[in-house]
């Protein structure tokens, strides 16, 4: 079958892009544009021979729909450059709600589970910084007492679910924060910087400054900064590709898991 074929190719594409993500923080774009001629070529054949123009069209519009989430993404600084390029050859490879909705559920947990990661690997750091969040410590016990207060009064479960939910919320808030803070801003060589890479504040470079801008370092700036020989402080993102693997392997072994929990 003709989506059995898509399938394995864009497993053996998400590998290697998982592989260099988790790596070097990036993704090549031959991947993600090879991957997107690829889908279009086979869709394309495919229409062709049953000569029924769904095929073609059905991938064209999972690029399109893909490209616009994934720009939603990138805007709203949850996505790298590099992830919108693959998430956009994913639409045309399986263009799927299911899909949408696992990435969603995976990538949740992955960045639990990687944050935790993280923080276990860097406690002496992460343990400093989260006792800098006192303040966001007491206003959860403050909020806890009055909704327990609340439902004491009224024994109103919707009081006690949204007790439950402001309190989860804030601590995960607490835990993200002071992961970032502590695992993922470091202070680099200018050697070790890419393009794309996320500076925390701009920087002087001989009577130049680099701004800090969410698009990232081009390669100017970059030699710019090699120039100078300064290190430079850089914000790292979580590596996001591999959620990309599992969300697709959950769809095609499993369907749609948010299905489970209705």
């Amino acid at each position: 079958m003709v989506i059995d074929i898509l399938i394995v190719v864009a497993v053996v594409w998400l590998f290697a892009a998982s592989f260099t993500d988790l790596k070097k923080r990036e993704v090549s774009d031959w991947l993600s544009f090879s991957l997107i001629a690829i889908a279009l070529s086979i869709r394309s054949a495919e229409s062709i021979i049953q000569w029924d123009p769904v095929p073609i069209l059905t991938s064209l519009s999972g690029l399109v729909v893909f490209f616009i989430i994934a720009m939603a993404m990138y805007y709203g600084k949850l996505f790298a450059g590099g992830d919108v390029k693959l998430l956009t050859a994913l639409g045309a490879v399986i263009p799927s709600f299911s899909f949408l909705s696992n990435i969603l559920i995976a990538g949740s947990v992955y960045g639990l589970v990687y944050s935790l990661v993280l923080a276990l690997i860097n406690f002496k750091d992460f343990y400093s910084e989260l006792r800098k969040n006192k303040k966001l410590f007491l206003i959860s016990l403050l909020l806890s007492l009055l909704f327990f207060a609340g439902y004491a009064i009224t024994s109103n479960i919707f009081i006690l679910l949204i007790l439950v939910s402001a309190l989860a919320i804030t601590l995960i808030l607490i835990f993200v924060n002071s992961v970032e803070k502590s695992c993922l801003i470091k202070k680099v060589n200018p050697s070790k910087l890419t393009e794309g890479d996320w500076l925390l504040k701009d920087v002087k470079v001989r009577g130049n400054v680099v701004k800090a801008s969410f698009e990232g370092l081009t390669r100017k700036e970059i030699a710019m900064i090699k120039a100078s020989g300064k290190k430079v402080f850089v914000k790292y993102g979580i590596p996001f590709i591999p959620v990309f693997l599992m969300a697709l392997l959950i769809t095609v072994f499993f369907g749609n898991i948010f299905m489970i929990f209705i």
